[in-house]
């Protein structure tokens, strides 16, 4: 018997009352009339459609990408990841997108929704994480028996080796946001602790190269984990 398939629309949404926050859901009708049903709801901001993309069986489509992202799930279909990650998600489910339109710019909407640091110089604020890597933070912390600041400088280089491993693609437990922010975080704590070997250490994701130094094995296997246990008392001069 033949798979009875059906065409229809899986879409992405956003609202800027929830920066951060995705809904990707599926419609048998136009994206915008799911998003115009949700301003019912009592946002103080319209519900806007970021992507559409037409594909067969999108219930079926909805339910993998939903399993895909079920690490970065806020709560029912609402995800904390950038609408980049969420769209590669739908295309790697679907077989084929018959048609797709992308309402917003990409790069422009990860950078303004890039989580807000009192002063990117000196301050560090350790709760803009997206629940997945929080919960992998913890982990390492209760496998190693260690403090959150050197539990993210562990998840840090276990990510770029990540990284380097395969050309670029994340972990299922990290966004390209969650990268940009630890990478931040790791090196300003390791600046403050002066721990010069290990600044400017990283991954360029987007070019597909590893930092400043030689590579991420001499990271990994050379450089010593900082003593973190100095850090508050840096913090409270």
């Amino acid at each position: 018997m033949e798979k009875n398939e059906t065409k229809g629309w899986v879409y992405i949404i956003i609202n800027e009352a929830m920066p951060g926050l995705i809904k990707v859901g599926y419609s048998l009708r136009d994206p915008k009339i799911r998003a115009q049903e949700l301003d019912n709801t009592g946002s103080p901001f319209s519900y806007e459609v970021a992507y559409e993309g037409l594909v067969m069986n999108p219930a079926e489509i909805e339910s993998i990408t939903h399993q895909q992202l079920e690490k970065l799930r806020a709560g029912k279909e609402w995800f904390r990841c950038s609408i980049k990650e969420a769209i590669d998600n739908i295309k790697d489910a679907a077989d084929e997108v018959l048609f797709e339109n992308t309402y917003v710019n990409l790069e422009i909407h990860e950078e303004n929704h890039r989580p807000e640091r009192n002063n990117e110089e000196t301050e560090i604020d350790d709760a803009f994480y997206s629940s997945a890597l929080e919960q992998v933070i913890k982990d390492e912390m209760r496998i190693w028996k260690c403090s959150y600041d050197e539990a993210e400088y562990r998840i840090h280089e276990k990510v770029v080796a990540y990284l380097e491993e395969n050309k670029g693609s994340f972990p299922s437990y990290i966004t390209p946001l969650d990268y940009k922010n630890l990478m931040y975080t790791v090196e300003s704590k390791c600046k403050e602790l002066d721990n010069i070997d290990y600044i400017d250490a990283g991954y360029d994701y987007e070019s597909n190269k590893s930092g400043t130094r030689s590579g991420i094995h001499a990271l990994t296997q050379n450089t010593p984990i900082p003593d973190f246990r100095d850090f508050d008392e840096i913090e409270d001069d």
